[in-house]
């Protein structure tokens, strides 16, 4: 269930076959299978366990990762601004505590748009940002579109 303008989270529940409720809790973005907050589980019988998903992040929680993407204006709590999954995409890596983290910056012709990368250490606390280019779904028809400058690839290269 995805809440309306601003939340960046999503909802999720999901039911035994006799129509209980098995678990339930929020989701980072939407479509990123990243739980965040406190998580309700349920046996068959109805006991409850809770579980606070947030101590896998380390030093960056979900809220503190939208509360740095915010002060530097790439999202807007306030307003919602975006946070459609097009624009905004969430990636955790559970062995390092890193969140990945891509945005839509904007729209360089019909073809190629550039995004901000950004990556949250929760083992540290630092995080970096970094945009790079990119095609967009306008260009998925065409496979021989050239590699692109500013490419994460090719800016790694240099």
């Amino acid at each position: 269930m995805i809440p309306p303008v601003p939340y960046y989270f999503s909802y999720y529940y999901r039911y035994f076959e006799n129509g209980n409720l098995q678990f339930s809790g929020k989701i980072g973005g939407f479509k990123s299978g990243i739980a965040i907050g406190k998580w309700k589980y349920f046996d068959e019988t109805g006991k409850l366990t809770e579980v606070d998903e947030d101590k896998k992040f380390g030093l960056w929680d979900f809220d503190k990762v939208l509360s740095v993407l915010d002060k530097d204006g790439v999202i807007n709590l306030k307003t919602g601004k975006n946070r459609e999954f097009e624009k905004l995409q969430f990636f955790f890596d559970k062995d390092k505590k890193e969140w990945k983290i891509k945005i839509f910056k904007k729209n360089i012709s019909v073809l190629v748009e550039e995004y901000w990368e950004y990556l949250f250490d929760g083992n540290t606390g630092k995080y970096t940002r970094d945009w790079y280019e990119r095609y967009n779904k306008n260009a998925e028809k065409d496979m021989n579109l050239p590699p692109l400058k500013n490419s994460k690839a090719n800016k790694k290269k240099q």
